[in-house]
């Protein structure tokens, strides 16, 4: 027996800090504090063999004394995650309760984030209601898929371990990988932008290695928040004469949460129409999030340099 909860929207403020923390991590997130962070395993029967996921939670206590926590769940590789939806259970408890809707890409993966300081005059609840996410040690963690029934069922589980006190990197990554993030901004023209409290990160990688860079694991992910909610999105990149062109779509969630991520692990390749043969093509190029329909963009981002 389950029980759903939808949580309210979270501010825009909120989540475009929880961008930024996941998707290259602010210098200020460094420092001493607690860390969790947990692998989610395929459940058995849900035909999901190639997907894989984690949990990451951070807790640090800053010079003014206030708190910075974060909870992010992701993963990649589902066969089609339209309709994810994020189960916990408190630690001890068996009783699910329904969290939140992920923000999906169209190449499987997902995420969900949210950041809490105390001293911000409003921050958004942190899962199933705790005033620290220490006391998440031993919940259940569920990524849920809509099933024949209509039911949401389990595709990835996991019950979170023990927080290590320690360092806390700024940004995260996956060991052997070149990095390079970046921010999505609000177009200058005032008057024009569709999405007037907006935000976004995003990073550019590729697994550090010998040999041809083509052949290597590779990536782009966006993530923006304070966006219109339950919208489509398109991403537009400049192609090697300076013009853009449309090289994928992004749907927001009921937060107004979007995720863009193009993975070659994934299966994933550089779209031809913006003559890009590797992450290093990206170097110092325009990117766009447009909402459908509107030719001006909501965020725009100039593309760091990779090598």
């Amino acid at each position: 027996m389950t029980t759903a909860r939808r949580p309210a929207a979270l501010p825009a403020a909120a989540l475009a800090a929880a961008a930024l923390l996941v998707l290259g991590g602010a210098p200020a997130d460094a420092g001493e504090g607690f860390l969790l962070r947990t692998p989610l395993r395929v459940v058995l029967g849900s035909g999901e063999a190639e997907a894989v996921g984690g949990v990451e939670a951070r807790l640090r206590v800053t010079n003014a004394r206030t708190t910075v926590q974060s909870f992010t769940v992701w993963f990649r590789g589902l066969s089609d995650a339209e309709g994810a939806t994020l189960w916990m259970a408190k630690p001890g408890e068996f009783e699910t309760e329904e969290v939140a809707d992920f923000a999906v890409a169209d190449n499987g993966s997902g995420i969900w984030t949210v950041k809490a300081d105390s001293g911000w005059e409003t921050s958004p609840d942190l899962p199933l209601g705790v005033e620290a996410v220490t006391a998440l040690a031993g919940a259940r963690v569920e990524v849920r898929l809509p099933g024949d029934d209509l039911e949401d069922a389990p595709v990835l589980s996991g019950k979170l371990g023990d927080f290590d006190y320690g360092d806390l990197p700024a940004r995260p990554g996956a060991p052997g990988n070149v990095v390079r993030t970046f921010r999505l901004r609000l177009p200058p023209d005032v008057d024009a932008r569709p999405d007037a409290a907006a935000r976004g990160a995003g990073r550019v990688w590729r697994g550090r290695g010998r040999g041809d860079p083509a052949g290597k694991d590779q990536g782009v992910d966006l993530f923006a928040a304070g966006l219109t909610e339950d919208e489509t999105y398109e991403v537009w990149l400049e192609d090697a004469h300076g013009e853009m062109v449309d090289v994928g779509e992004a749907a927001s969630t009921a937060d107004g949460m979007a995720f863009f991520s193009l993975d070659t692990r994934a299966g994933d390749e550089f779209p031809d129409v913006a003559e890009v043969g590797t992450v290093k093509d990206l170097s110092r190029r325009r990117l766009e999030l447009r909402r459908t329909g509107f030719d001006e963009p909501s965020l725009v981002a100039i593309l760091p340099r990779i090598r």
